[in-house]
């Protein structure tokens, strides 16, 4: 593909490569935006992106105005990565675009909705559905920016960013990314090293596993999930606490769990709520600096012993007792969150909705169900596994309100009104 002649002057960092697009287009008369602001903005304001903030992160968006949703956690892995990026030297810009767009593929109700997409899919022989690459089908296929091409156009370094565990050059295999968009694949890591992920990519894994491990932690205590009570259960302890690692030793494990436990126990011992509220800021904001600050860069040996080359000559090493805190919080969330009965009851729930509005969805006299923007889709589908891709792309765009609507017309005769929109 030819690159736009208007493209500015690479940094030392990163190459006119990088900022090429997979459809040439020139820059707007006096836009003095890098193409990675660029790409930041247009994925900020794709609809797909806006409707994040009608999809659950962990708790669901109707149950209290406190708890994340998509949208939110988004965000704030953003500016957590925005903040290792500063201190390693990577382009703030750029991981935040990447940051901002990681989940905009997520199927309504969290992973419970991720979870029966997939199953309906390969009960089908269809393939399957993975969120990562509908994040990619999302952002190169199904989203419009212009008459002339696709999807949003987004940076190769942009789009790099986002696929996680290559295998090889030009090649990802499934579940990382669909056949459809295996074009775009190849062009995209034509020429990177085999089996290594982009600095920035690595930059916005961490910040999203710290984003899960602090702020699930703090929607969990919040909603009464996490209790001093709960983490003094020696039942329960013994089956929170990761395995220990030649990094992180089992006394370092059960410290990190123990020291929680009495966080915990003094915000529950405060008689004020704003005290409480504080102190569980107080709380998050720490923890987030100590996993920020324990994120360093070192150089990057290849598989071949080279030296790794502009995007690719420094990998992100995260200080061993930090990683493992993180993964004590995040077992602990898993646990008494995740897998409590009353959250497990509504994913249950929430994957019999997806799983009846897919068969609903992909029969062959089912294109009246469909909204405009996927109607021509719809129509212009070959065969039975196009058809399901759409009606897996339709519900995966869903918000859990649109998707609960949606149900409730096609199976609670006497509900919803023609006047519901998306």
């Amino acid at each position: 593909m030819s690159e736009a002649k208007s493209l500015p002057l690479p940094s030392p960092a990163y190459s006119a490569r990088d900022y090429e697009r997979f459809h040439a287009e020139a820059l707007r008369p006096n836009d003095e935006r890098s193409p990675f602001e660029i790409d930041r903005s247009r994925i900020i304001h794709c609809a797909a992106f806006r409707r994040l903030q009608g999809k659950t992160q962990i708790f669901g968006v109707a149950h209290d105005n406190f708890f994340r949703t998509r949208l939110t956690h988004s965000l704030e892995v953003a500016q957590i990565a925005k903040g290792i990026a500063l201190a390693v030297g990577a382009s703030t810009e750029l991981v935040e675009a990447i940051s901002l767009a990681h989940d905009i593929g997520h199927p309504p109700f969290g992973h419970a909705g991720e979870h029966a997409l997939h199953t309906v899919m390969q009960a089908c022989g269809y393939g399957h559905f993975e969120s990562n690459a509908q994040n990619l089908r999302t952002l190169a296929y199904l989203e419009t920016k212009k008459l002339a091409y696709p999807g949003l156009n987004l940076t190769r370094a942009t789009l790099d960013g986002l696929l996680k565990h290559k295998v090889e050059a030009g090649e990802i295999v499934a579940p990382v990314a669909y056949a459809s968009e295996m074009e775009l694949v190849a062009w995209v890591t034509r020429g990177v090293p085999e089996r290594e992920t982009a600095l920035e990519t690595q930059i916005v894994d961490w910040a999203d596993q710290v984003a899960y491990s602090v702020h699930d932690l703090e929607d969990g205590i919040h909603a009464g999930l996490i209790t001093s009570a709960r983490l003094s259960d020696e039942y329960l302890e013994q089956r929170i606490i990761p395995p220990p690692s030649a990094d992180y030793t089992q006394a370092q494990m059960e410290g990190t769990y123990r020291w929680l436990a009495g966080q915990v126990r003094a915000m529950e011992e405060m008689g004020d709520a704003r005290k409480r509220a504080a102190a569980r800021k107080d709380l998050t904001s720490s923890l987030i600096h100590r996993f920020v600050m324990a994120a360093k860069v070192k150089p990057r040996k290849l598989a071949d012993g080279t030296p790794g080359q502009g995007r690719y000559a420094l990998r992100l090493a995260i200080a061993p007792a930090e990683h493992g805190r993180a993964l004590v919080l995040k077992a602990i969330a898993q646990r008494l969150i995740i897998h409590d009965q009353r959250v497990a009851t509504l994913e249950r729930r929430s994957r019999v909705v997806v799983e009846r509005l897919f068969r609903e969805l992909e029969r062959r006299d089912a294109v009246d169900l469909y909204p405009d923007e996927f109607r021509g889709l719809f129509l212009a589908a070959a065969d039975d596994c196009q058809r399901a891709r759409i009606a897996c792309d339709y519900i995966a765009s869903m918000t859990d309100r649109y998707a609960e609507m949606l149900y409730q017309r096609l199976f609670s005769p006497g509900t919803g009104t023609l006047m519901e929109t998306m």
